[in-house]
């Protein structure tokens, strides 16, 4: 058990240092293509149900995740060079 825990420790801090390191426009647009691909596997999959919330929740997210990476001008800390 103490191995899965040390696993699951070093699992969260790669994930959070590769976040840190991505600009806000891509983190919103890998955000809004993971939920819009788990609805997409739950329709598939689980053969789950769409309601008009579930929808219309999905449609505002991505919405708003592309509003966010269009405006992606300002969003790397001060300091940071604008060539990967």
């Amino acid at each position: 058990m103490q191995q899965n825990n040390q696993l699951c420790k070093t699992k969260a801090y790669l994930y959070a240092y590769g976040v840190s390191l991505l600009p806000v426009s891509t983190f919103c647009l890998i955000q809004a293509s993971h939920l819009s691909f788990t609805a997409v596997f739950a329709f598939l999959l689980v053969k789950q149900k769409f309601t008009a919330y579930s929808v219309n929740s999905i449609v505002l997210l991505t919405i708003a995740a592309v509003v966010l990476a269009l405006r992606s001008s300002g969003d790397r800390p001060h300091g940071d060079s604008t060539r990967s």
